[in-house]
């Protein structure tokens, strides 16, 4: 049997109301989110390299964990895992999602989407809702040269099986008018979720805020756009996207604000104390 447990990072907390363009089931409830770590990808401009190596098993029983902080808190109802990429860990999540489904826990992936279709009907069985981070609206060449994957078929057939099964999709569109402008690609992935994904399906317009360090793997140096200019730019694709025929199209914001006041609101509760009593770990990085 798989044990449900496996090293992690840390766990973050949000409520589903933290950003406008969040999941609509989500509104009113308290998640946790574990990152993993490991990932299929390399991205040259990957914000959390440090989660690419992949992690040791070790005693954490996340869904147990979950149900001590909601005895804590009385509040927590989602568990979602991101990373790195979640869908390495196959196994392991379905094992831990299918333990949420009998104690009424809703589950929700953050995914870069490259993943067979037969990991795409293991997991979608048991998660309720999963974020595909694509990026330059599934250009192949860009992929190509700046990911490393030669395909992005796999991914679209991915969240044709999670629309499949049930489960809420939002796609995020990572971008900057530096990294990649291609009206063309952009007008075809929006016809695309139209015609496969439905037209309800959630379209989020993210822009890099900021130059990281680059990752080992690359010296590539990312230089982001100037804010009026990114502005214009998400205003473009936006309306584009509203043509096609999308009913839901966001520009990411920036919520650290409401994301702080969260936190001190988990310290007051317990939560933290619980985490550390637990053996856990916890971020307080701003989101």
């Amino acid at each position: 049997m798989y044990h449900s447990a496996i090293a992690a990072p840390g766990v973050k907390f949000r409520r589903g109301d933290n950003v406008e363009w969040g999941f609509s089931g989500l509104r009113k409830s308290m998640i946790a989110e574990v990152y993993l770590p490991g990932c299929n990808l390399k991205c040259e401009f990957c914000v959390a390299p440090y989660l690419i190596r992949l992690g040791e098993i070790r005693g954490i029983r996340w869904v147990e964990a979950v149900d001590l902080m909601r005895g804590v808190t009385g509040s927590i109802d989602v568990l979602g895992f991101s990373g790195g990429e979640p869908s390495i860990h196959v196994d392991y999540i379905t094992d831990v999602f299918s333990r949420c489904r009998e104690r009424g826990i809703h589950t929700i992936l953050e995914s870069n989407g490259y993943m067979t279709k037969s990991t795409a009907e293991k997991l979608s069985k048991y998660t309720d809702y999963i974020g595909f981070g694509i990026k330059a609206s599934l250009d192949p060449e860009f992929y190509k040269r700046k990911l490393g994957i030669m395909e992005t078929e796999p991914i679209r057939e991915a969240a044709k099986v999670f629309v499949e099964n049930g489960c809420e999709v939002m796609l995020t569109n990572l971008t900057d008018p530096n990294l990649w402008n291609d009206t063309e690609s952009f007008e075809a992935l929006t016809k695309w979720m139209v015609r496969d994904l439905g037209p309800s399906t959630r379209l989020v317009l993210s822009l890099i805020e900021r130059v990281e360090v680059p990752p080992p793997w690359t010296d590539e140096r990312i230089y982001v756009t100037p804010r009026e200019q990114r502005e214009a730019y998400v205003q473009q694709y936006q309306k584009s996207a509203k043509e096609a025929g999308l009913s839901h199209v966001f520009a990411q914001t920036n919520s650290r604000k409401r994301y702080a006041d969260q936190q001190e609101h988990l310290e007051k509760i317990g939560v933290y104390r619980t985490l550390d009593r637990l053996g856990m770990n916890h971020s307080d990085q701003n989101w």
